[in-house]
């Protein structure tokens, strides 16, 4: 795949660049033999110079041997070949996110997730966004509690919501897991106009939710309902949410 690749950029003399692309895992290992071997030249205070260059086929070329002459031009490439080296590698690898940006991401998922059932009579509107927050498996189960409202004619007006505790339980560059307790409040309305208030809404959950990254974008991918320890519980009702 592309982005397991990484293009290293080598100067060689004061020709033409050449361009090799390498995996990544190797670009680390040819980085750090680099800068070890920069720290041994500096250390022995010896010298480099490039004799014939030959690239053939996917071969590791052996360009570098030590010498007896001083050519300032040998130090500076193998300095730029390590820098291109470790600049280009890093911005090819996926960086992981840190705990209070994973958890960013979750609120932000989760304020759509009310949005779409405040929306909910628009069949088309809600279920596009709905796709935008979940993927599977858990898409399929909030595009069927959309239509189970819809079918009811109800739809949630979000008041708030409490977040008592979201803790990263594991993350990687493309997914996470979280484990969330919140309360939330708002309201049950008829989606027939004029609308009417149905009942209120005072939930307590605590959960397990898993994030994944799906074509450079996060989403819900499953949620896991965990039981209420008595002294965590305070007011609950049974109504859902659509992650239910």
């Amino acid at each position: 795949m592309v982005r397991d690749m990484v293009i290293t950029i080598f100067f060689i003399n004061n020709g033409p660049p050449y361009l090799f692309s390498i995996p990544k895992r190797f670009a680390f290992k040819l980085a750090n033999y680099g800068i070890k071997l920069l720290l041994i030249l500096i250390y022995r205070r010896k010298t480099l110079f490039f004799g014939e260059v030959k690239i053939v086929g996917t071969a590791n070329p052996t360009f570098i041997r030590e010498g007896q002459g001083v050519r300032k031009p040998a130090l500076t490439v193998l300095l730029v070949l390590v820098l291109a080296t470790l600049f280009v590698s890093g911005c090819s690898s996926e960086r992981v996110k840190s705990d209070d940006e994973i958890v960013k991401i979750f609120k932000e998922l989760d304020q759509l997730d009310f949005n779409a059932q405040n929306i909910v009579a628009d069949k088309e509107r809600s279920e596009q966004l709905v796709r935008e927050i979940y993927t599977e498996p858990q898409l399929s189960e909030a595009l069927k509690y959309l239509e189970e409202m819809r079918r009811n004619k109800v739809k949630l007006v979000h008041y708030n919501t409490d977040y008592k505790e979201i803790k990263v339980l594991e993350k990687s560059a493309d997914s996470a897991k979280l484990l969330v307790h919140a309360h939330t409040t708002g309201a049950y309305y008829t989606t027939d106009v004029p609308e009417t208030k149905l009942g209120p809404l005072d939930h307590e959950s605590k959960y397990e939710i898993t994030l994944k990254k799906i074509e450079d974008k996060w989403k819900i991918a499953s949620v896991k309902y965990l039981n209420l320890e008595p002294q965590e519980q305070t007011e609950t009702t049974k109504e859902g949410e659509s992650k239910s």
